[in-house]
């Protein structure tokens, strides 16, 4: 299951453009601080994302920066030039969660094929693999939740093992994400207060007290001199929503709940859906509703009737922590909405840690009935009905796009600024393509072209994007262009063909001021010619119309 998931995230992993994914550019922003040579945690005071000059936004902890840009460091990955490496390590965490997340259902009783399901189950819901194959703090937030239940399901066999364990997954979570350890640290005093006896029986061990110490002194090593230094446990350079005001007639807290609760409800399916690739067909919704809904409409009517038991308590601490962590966010969430008038700030993605253990301990032992084995068959139905149909159309969905006829989309940021990106370039005796066409109308440019890797003529591996020598993202060329492939006697080049479309560019760029790079098989930048530049060059002032022109 761990592998499949892993192959699963490849697809988006190689042709999802650089800076697509949710603040994907603001994380791999941080990981460059910390490859640029300086200390191991992000420049929580002057970082800048990479692709302008807009101070960095992102208030987390810094371990999922400081482990990757310690991993660049030391297997010299370039931020932007290698940032697939970076995604290729957040989706290995993810498949170490999911590995672990099988042997924790297993631990608890359940059967080989049962633990399996529930494993794959988070397949059906096309953001998890969209996000693990991406550059996300969430994934090794992800992969620490999972450390630590390995280790509390362990606590009842070894101790000494999983007490230790526990203190790892903690320190992991805590040192992550703000989200992951309000929700372990409520989970542990609901369960603590649930369980008096069993803690007192821990407490009394050397080894759980030393695990406990350790998890503190890690912690309070990172954020006490955080504190003493920014005078905030979670700073950053920035804000987001600068530019917003707060509402002339805000709303209470029990009405924001109201009014984000039916947005959240109604857009469900195509919040958890990679939106701008793949949304989960409206046919499909009532499958998803029920794959989502089954397992706890089988808590809710099994738990008044099940007996005492450490799953059942684990299962109450675990579903309680949960919406503590929920009503927590929401709060923080009505603080955003007052200052920015913008429902915003939670988004059910930053719950992925949690979907196994929602469909895990939901369905975990209890009282058996017929309408709970029901309901556990009505959840794998649909389950396997949406892992058949979404992952694998979410896939194809992402490189018809590439290939078809819808360009590939990126957003202009807001500040640009000139500093150089490190990226090398290549000049290459051979072209390696050429822009054929730039098209501006208004905030929003249009470019087209082709191109190639200079030596093998096969699609070049990757475009980078640049707006007025800054660069703004990737995207994948695709398109067919068989006169290309006559052009260069080469059939491999047939997908050789781009269609990109740039929104938000500044009313003052020209097309001159859009440029693109061809990335080439041996890790170098080619320069693509702009035909519009040189034709504008050639003849500033005529008045004369031009055929889409042939391949150069």
């Amino acid at each position: 299951m761990a592998v499949l998931v892993f192959f699963t995230t490849c697809a988006y992993i190689r042709n999802v453009p650089l800076g697509q994914p949710p603040d994907e550019w603001a994380q791999l922003s941080y990981i460059a601080d910390v490859v640029s040579g300086g200390p191991p945690i992000p420049d929580y005071a002057d970082s800048v994302l990479l692709n302008s000059g807009q101070q960095n936004y992102l208030t987390h902890p810094p371990l999922y920066y400081s482990v990757l840009g310690l991993t660049g460091k030391l297997l010299f990955w370039e931020p932007l030039r290698d940032y697939q490496s970076y995604r290729y390590a957040s989706a290995l965490m993810v498949a170490a969660g999911v590995f672990l997340w099988i042997l924790i259902a297993l631990r608890m009783g359940f059967a080989s094929i049962q633990a399996a399901g529930l494993g794959v189950a988070i397949l059906a819901i096309p953001m998890f693999p969209y996000l693990a194959g991406s550059v996300n703090n969430d994934n090794l937030c992800y992969l620490g939740v999972a450390i630590f239940f390995y280790g509390f399901v362990s606590l009842r066999s070894r101790v000494k093992v999983g007490a230790y364990v526990c203190a790892l997954g903690l320190s992991v979570v805590l040192l992550t994400k703000a989200t992951g350890a309000v929700f372990l640290l409520a989970f542990v005093g609901i369960w603590c207060g649930l369980s008096l006896g069993d803690t007192r029986a821990l407490l009394r061990n050397r080894h759980v007290r030393g695990a406990a110490i350790l998890a503190a002194v890690l912690c309070a090593g990172y954020f006490l001199p955080t504190w003493f230094a920014h005078h905030v446990f979670f700073p950053a350079p920035g804000a987001i929503y600068q530019e917003r005001h707060a509402p002339a007639n805000p709303i209470g807290f029990a009405a924001y709940l109201g009014v984000f609760g039916h947005l959240m409800l109604d857009r469900l399916p195509a919040i958890m859906a990679a939106r701008a690739f793949f949304p989960i067909p409206s046919a499909m919704n009532p499958l998803f509703y029920l794959m989502l809904g089954a397992p706890l409409l089988a808590w809710a009517v099994y738990r008044p009737l099940s007996p005492a038991s450490p799953n059942r308590r684990m299962a109450d601490a675990f579903l309680l922590a949960l919406l503590v962590t929920l009503c927590a966010h929401l709060w923080v969430a009505w603080q955003g909405y007052l200052r920015t008038g913008l429902y915003a700030g939670l988004q059910p993605r930053y719950y992925a840690y949690a979907l196994p253990g929602i469909f895990l301990f939901t369905l975990v032992d209890g009282i058996d009935t017929w309408l709970k084995r029901g309901l556990f068959f009505v959840f794998g139905v649909a389950a396997l009905a949406l892992v058949a149909v979404v992952p694998p159309r979410a896939s194809l969905a992402i490189v018809s796009q590439q290939r078809g006829d819808h360009a590939s989309h990126l957003r202009a940021p807001k500040i640009l600024s000139s500093h150089p990106n490190g990226l090398p370039t290549a000049a290459t005796a051979t072209p390696a393509g050429y822009v054929d066409d730039v098209r501006t109308n208004g905030e929003t440019a249009r470019l087209s072209g082709w191109a190639v890797d200079a030596v093998s003529k096969h699609p070049a591996r990757a475009l980078w994007v640049f707006l007025g020598g800054r660069l703004i993202g990737t995207a994948q060329p695709a398109s067919n262009r068989p006169d290309v492939a006559a052009a260069l006697e080469s059939p491999q080049a047939l997908h050789s063909g781009f269609l990109i479309t740039v929104s938000h560019i500044p009313s003052d760029m020209s097309p001159c001021d859009l440029s693109i790079q061809a990335e080439q098989d041996n890790g170098t930048l080619a320069t693509l010619p702009n035909s519009t530049c040189i034709r504008m060059r050639a003849k500033p002032a005529a008045a004369i119309t031009h055929p889409d022109p042939p391949p150069h």
